[in-house]
């Protein structure tokens, strides 16, 4: 059994050799605190060099199971009209290993006293890889998946958004990827996803805040996909959420902020589709540190 599940998500990772599309851009849980990930015109929204490290185990138990690494850096440029930013993402499934790196630039415009609107654009460089030799074992004799059909390409891509936000509120939309790109002839071919997600935070003590927040996740040839996130924030220091994604798990979600500089968060995804009977779950990890060469960046907590 645990042989079929390793070969299964193996052939989960082909996207099937058919040339089939589905959702696969990286979704990481704690995306409403790594907003870079989802939309270009997220860069400079820290008014400071803001970092972010991210790091994701899915499905554990499971052999094959996807894992993913990202990093992220964005800042203002100068004044307060441009920000540039730069992420990189490795993600491995199955016999797929898929890394993207991307820049980013945005122009910010501000749309009342405190509401800045951001339009952003990135491109960048997508590398697929396919090394169908880890399926020998169990499949020998398919000639489908032979060696000789191993691919490594490295292809352009593009990315929009727009993003508005004050201190308490934000509002997004963007497609991270323009191109949908076709690998190894065509055994993978990459799916156009738009993302739209909205929050904003209450306050409901002076040592209490209330985060609610929603993400939309559409994708070409497959069913919407919605995040419902509630987060609570303490003292301005700790913050516990729950969010509900459809159709996958419940996420539960824990960051302390350290210092005003440093945040460490924890995400971990009960799995609610089939899955749950072989899985305990998927893990994530979150640091973020905040460069600061303005004063008033530090003068308040970051929410998003």
């Amino acid at each position: 059994m645990k042989n079929l599940f390793k070969y299964t998500i193996a052939l989960l990772g082909l996207i099937s050799v058919s040339g089939l599309k589905a959702q696969q851009d990286v979704m990481f849980t704690q995306y409403m605190f790594n907003g870079l990930t989802l939309n270009p015109a997220y860069a400079g929204s820290h008014d400071a060099i803001s970092t972010n490290l991210i790091w994701r185990k899915q499905w554990l138990k499971i052999d094959g199971a996807p894992q993913s690494t990202g990093f992220s850096i964005h800042s203002p440029l100068g004044g307060d009209k441009i920000a540039l930013g730069f992420q990189a993402v490795h993600d491995k499934i199955g016999l797929s290993k898929n890394t993207y790196a991307n820049l980013s630039a945005a122009y910010i415009l501000p749309v009342s006293a405190k509401g800045k609107l951001s339009f952003g654009l990135s491109g960048g460089l997508d590398n697929n890889q396919f090394n169908f030799d880890d399926l020998y074992q169990g499949v020998n004799g398919d000639p489908n998946l032979s060696s000789a059909n191993n691919f490594n390409e490295v292809k352009p891509n593009f990315g929009a958004g727009v993003y508005f936000y004050t201190d308490k509120t934000f509002i997004g939309g963007s497609i991270p990827r323009l191109i949908s790109n076709d690998f190894g002839d065509s055994v993978y071919t990459q799916s156009r996803h738009s993302f739209v997600y909205v929050g904003h935070v209450f306050d409901l003590h002076p040592n209490l805040k209330f985060k609610p927040n929603v993400l939309i996740k559409m994708s070409q040839n497959t069913r919407t996909s919605i995040d419902l996130n509630a987060n609570f924030l303490f003292i301005d220091k700790l913050w516990l959420g729950l969010s509900y994604r459809t159709f996958e798990s419940l996420d539960f979600i824990a960051q302390v902020q350290v210092t005003d500089q440093l945040g460490i968060g924890y995400a971990y995804d009960y799995t609610l589709n089939p899955l749950k009977d072989y899985t305990s779950g998927s893990h994530e990890v979150m640091l973020s540190y905040l460069f600061s060469f303005r004063k008033s960046a530090m003068l308040s907590p970051r929410y998003f």
